[in-house]
């Protein structure tokens, strides 16, 4: 459409390879749209009343809700709408309404920040920074507006001076000549990065003592105070980050999925007979190369805690498959580990306790053997 508006414009010449592509897009846009609902329908049709608030959190699904009215409205503007356009042209509050459900199309670009973890980060980092970003703004306005009154209130002597040349006169009056415009510039000048354009005619030509007001202005405001907001926001992201179950799931499965792959790895390349099941002489003999037990380091695994293991998972055929060797080794590290710690301890105890009262039992049936005798 911006093509098209741009050669009734007479700003750009016919296109002839861009004649049909309102077509193409409006097929692209139907089959997205249709994805979108069949998802939506499933998601119903799996979740029902979940879809929308989840009891076992107590707390109800604004994505998901968020997902419906997208997907609700984009469906109607395609395909209801359109069958109603034609017997109800002259009808402008038809008209605005058909306007309004289009822009949600936008929003589609919103929806779509769910299906990446770094987008919904940043999406979620910009809600929960919404009031700190409010205050710095604050901060920040009340900064840029002290200096532009000091620079309009300073710079009017100059502008009431005609000696001064009339062009830097007009210059002056265009960027600090009234509060609005000096404000509008110290915004710029603050958030834009090119300050030495607004600066170096007022240092060169009117007076260079207002160099020092631009040193201190751009060491504090535009240097320091927008790094210390930055990295508030960064640490908000950080926290953000830290608390995404969602991401952290991914990362563990990810790097659960890498470790066991290079498990597998050293699995194939210690069964040299290659029949999928390793036994001790095979580990003992691959464990012999220094390149192996480095790379063992690697996974973090001691070469006696193999041996161990394969002493436990053996069952008494001699040989360990590859799913019985990933699994024990899984329960060798991590959290998988410290879980075993505990209960082998709280086995321990109940050993402990149950051998305190058989000794118990065993002492007061040897006293009463003492008593019987005659």
């Amino acid at each position: 459409r911006g093509r098209s508006l741009e050669t009734a414009l007479g700003l750009a010449t016919p296109d002839h390879l861009w004649q049909d592509s309102g077509d193409v897009f409006a097929i692209f846009e139907h089959c997205f749209n249709a994805v979108f609902l069949a998802e939506l329908l499933f998601r119903l049709g799996v979740l029902h009343t979940r879809f929308f608030y989840d009891p076992d959190i107590c707390r109800a699904d604004y994505f998901n809700m968020f997902d419906f009215f997208v997907v609700l409205l984009c469906t109607v503007d395609l395909w209801v709408l359109p069958a109603f356009n034609g017997s109800v042209q002259g009808n402008m509050t038809f008209v605005r309404l058909v306007r309004l459900v289009r822009l949600t199309r936008g929003l589609k670009v919103i929806r779509v920040m769910k299906a990446f973890a770094k987008l919904r980060i940043l999406l979620r980092t910009v809600v929960a920074s919404f009031l700190s970003l409010f205050w710095s703004m604050v901060l920040l306005s009340i900064l840029m507006f002290g200096a532009a009154i000091f620079l309009c209130q300073m710079l009017q002597q100059t502008l009431e001076d005609e000696d001064v040349d009339l062009e830097l006169r007009r210059w002056i009056f265009e960027y600090y000549g009234t509060s609005s415009r000096a404000s509008l510039t110290m915004f710029e000048f603050t958030h834009s990065g090119g300050w030495p354009n607004y600066s170096r005619r007022i240092i060169e030509e009117v007076h260079p003592a207002y160099g020092l007001f631009y040193v201190l202005y751009v060491s504090i405001v535009v240097f320091a105070v927008t790094r210390i907001i930055t990295a508030l926001f960064l640490r908000d992201t950080l926290q953000v980050a830290a608390s995404d179950a969602d991401m952290m799931i991914q990362e563990n499965l990810q790097k659960t999925k890498k470790y066991v792959g290079r498990l597998q790895q050293l699995f194939e390349l210690a069964d040299e007979s290659g029949d999928g099941m390793l036994t001790y002489d095979e580990l003992e003999q691959i464990c012999k190369y220094p390149e192996v037990r480095m790379y063992m380091h690697m996974l973090e695994l001691d070469f006696y805690e193999v041996q161990g293991l394969f002493t436990l998972l053996d069952t008494g055929r001699g040989n360990v498959s590859l799913a019985e060797f990933i699994a024990g080794v899984m329960r060798l590290k991590g959290q998988a580990r410290s879980i075993d710690m505990v209960a082998m301890g709280d086995t321990c105890d109940r050993i402990h306790r149950r051998c305190a009262g058989i000794e118990k039992q065993v002492g007061r049936q040897a006293h009463a053997l003492e008593g019987m005798r005659p």
